[in-house]
């Protein structure tokens, strides 16, 4: 390395150390004030002999002038950042490299000593350039933290201090509603078409409040934090439901003031590699460039809901100034470069689990810490080795004991970022009415993880057409369905479509669906008094991994916990719900004490060998009326509910 020439500039701010560096150290935000416009990225391996090698060249330009640059440097999450770029072509006749310093250190309670450093490695050509160049900088410094200054005396958010920097950073930088400052930068206004929208999105069934602050976040908040919206992140910060907050999120797409987007995360370097409208477009097997690995996509595990603001709303450019930035890679603590036969140490990691890897060698090594320990790491050609060497607390200490210099990666393995991802957003009320038509690719099936599946049935509804007629019984349907979709809703489930007379809903929780099939057969029950008729509800619940898929042009989901769950119904009777055993034994108690039946049997079920423990769960009547059990039928034909004791 040449000498280097730089300037940088020291000052005390009012903030703990991890919010302020995860401001200061995004990159992406310094490089966009820095006037390099957006880059493009390709990738190349700098030794065409070393895989390891495999590197991110970004095009832009500084000016008028067109800058080509590998993206390289070190990081350690809440105290140092070294942000280098490597020049290549022309621009490097003048310049090496250019690199922005972050250090950040405590300074007494709720302060922290806050050192920028800006530098070059100029040729002997760019040493003309280096007087405007060291004034410029300076100038830019200035301003910059004046700015973060500005936005941290006004934001108003509570930010959590055991968060990684980068959540911290989007916390204060979420909260602040002033005036568009050089950090946080700029505000698209809206256009004329954006109340016509609002009028749509009020007469939608979500909470007031938080459609007043999606209004809102709309409305005021700059570029960069509706560019991409994670709604359980946003969630977290409003102390909000998660699910009620993308459930107004779904409703304000659909009014046309946000758009849906389906994000594929890779699961190597966890950094989104496709983002596509609908979940047709979703491809059941995708390449990560940054990794050079190629991987099948799993719904559950890779893909989850984004959302941005609409162009017809805000026309908001998406662009990138540096892909590298930690600000995108909340879970990333550390990378450095570690060269043949070096030994390096870091303090301050985390609490958890960490995942140390080498990028783009396949080498990577989990390491569990139930305590704050220090933890020491040998890498050879085969990989990685966890040593049982003494280091101190906190401490990480890595020996390159191969022929080739490592890119090291520390990740903290036991944390993410919360995502809206497939087995939460189908058991989202109103998903599957709302984009239902957005299936995935016809022969295309995603696993979605567990979700707990209920199935219900009217029995008792042959005979109910037979005595009361077609128009009559089917209002009567009519009418149970909407019974259903309210109880559904209110148990945090969603209805993924009616079967004949009963229903096929899902959930993220078991007990959410068990509570629903009881809710619904007492809802059934009322409606069957009220009108002196005979019907009941029988159920059925399983909860296991689903696949979602294309049937009928629509979303739908498949699987074999689907089928058991459909199985189990049919072995119920009226007013009963059917499950394994192994559900329901956990859950005996909570049954029983709330007043319900729970009767054992085995069972032969398709798909599973010999016979198998189902638990019946008969329900509690309701209050002041007798008990109503298996549904028998009178000389006419329609069922009646016996009662015990009558014949």
């Amino acid at each position: 390395m040449g000498r280097e020439i730089g300037t940088s500039l020291h000052r005390v701010l009012k903030g703990p150390p991890g919010t302020l560096f995860g401001i200061l150290s995004d990159t992406n935000r310094f490089d966009r004030i820095s006037g390099v416009t957006p880059s493009t990225y390709t990738f190349e391996l700098l030794d065409p002999k070393d895989p390891t090698s495999r590197t991110r060249i970004g095009h832009a330009k500084q000016g008028r002038i067109p800058i080509h640059f590998a993206e390289e440097g070190e990081y350690w999450c809440d105290s140092y950042l070294r942000g280098e770029r490597q020049f290549r072509d022309g621009f490097a006749r003048f310049f090496r490299r250019a690199f922005f310093e972050v250090t950040c250190k405590p300074q007494g309670e709720q302060q922290t000593k806050v050192a920028l450093r800006v530098g070059y490695e100029p040729t002997w050509l760019g040493w003309l350039f280096v007087p405007y160049l060291i004034y410029a900088s300076r100038k830019l410094l200035r301003r910059y933290l004046r700015s973060v200054e500005q936005v941290l005396a006004t934001a108003t958010s509570d930010v959590p201090a055991d968060q990684p920097a980068a959540i911290q950073a989007r916390y204060v930088l979420g909260s602040y509603h002033g005036e568009p400052t050089r950090v946080v930068g700029r505000r698209t206004r809206v256009s004329q078409e954006f109340e016509d929208r609002v009028a749509r999105f009020r007469a939608a069934p979500v909470s007031p409040e938080l459609r007043e602050k999606l209004i809102e976040l709309v409305t005021s908040a700059p570029d960069d934090a509706v560019m991409q919206i994670h709604p359980l992140e946003l969630a977290a910060r409003w102390q909000a439901d998660g699910r009620e907050l993308i459930r107004t999120f779904l409703h304000a797409t659909r009014a046309g003031i946000f758009n849906l987007e389906w994000q594929v995360d890779c699961p190597t370097c966890r950094v989104g590699v496709d983002a596509v409208p609908r979940i047709d477009q979703v491809r059941g097997r995708i390449h990560c460039d940054e990794c050079d690995i190629s991987f099948d996509v799993e719904f559950d595990a890779h893909v989850h809901a984004t959302f941005t603001v609409n162009p017809a709303v805000r026309d908001i450019k998406r662009v990138v100034y540096c892909a590298t930035s930690p600000y995108f890679r909340p879970h990333l603590h550390g990378y450095a470069r570690v060269e043949p036969g070096e030994t390096r140490t870091w303090d301050a990691l985390p609490d958890g689990d960490l995942l140390v890897r080498a990028r783009g060698a396949g080498h990577s090594l989990t390491i569990a810490r139930t305590a704050p320990t220090g933890v020491a790491v040998d890498v050879g050609d085969a990989g990685f080795r966890q040593t049982t060497d003494d280091v101190p607390e906190r401490v990480l200490r890595v020996t390159n004991h191969s022929a080739k210099p490592i890119r090291l990666m520390v990740e903290r393995a036991g944390w993410a970022s919360p995502r809206a991802r497939g087995s939460l957003i189908m058991t989202i009320p109103g998903f599957v009415d709302l984009f239902g038509t957005d299936a995935p690719a016809t022969g295309l099936a995603m696993e979605v993880g567990r979700i707990a599946v209920l199935f219900t049935d009217l029995v008792g509804s042959v005979e109910l057409y037979q005595r009361v007629g077609d128009a009559k019984a089917f209002a009567l349907v009519q009418q149970h369905w909407r019974d259903v979709s309210k109880i559904v809703l209110e148990r945090r489930g969603s209805v993924i479509k009616t079967l004949g007379d009963g229903v096929f809903a899902a959930f993220s929780e078991v007990d959410d669906a068990i509570a629903a099939a009881l809710d619904i057969m007492a809802a059934a029950e009322q409606l069957s008094r009220q009108h002196g008729l005979a019907f009941a509800i029988r159920a059925g619940c399983h909860e296991g991994p689903c696949f979602i898929v294309r049937a009928n042009d629509r979303v739908d989901l498949f699987g074999s916990t689907i089928n058991l769950a459909a199985r189990l119904s049919a072995l119920a009777g009226g007013q009963q719900l059917a499950l394994l055993s192994t559900l329901a034994d956990p859950r005996t108690y909570t049954l029983t004490n709330d007043g319900h039946e729970v009767e054992r049997t085995t069972s032969a079920i398709k798909g599973l060998p010999g016979e198998v423990a189902v638990a019946l769960v008969t329900r509690k009547p309701s209050s002041g009326l007798p008990r109503l059990t298996r549904l028998r039928t009178d000389p006419i034909g329609l069922p009646t509910l016996r009662r015990p004791g009558s014949a």
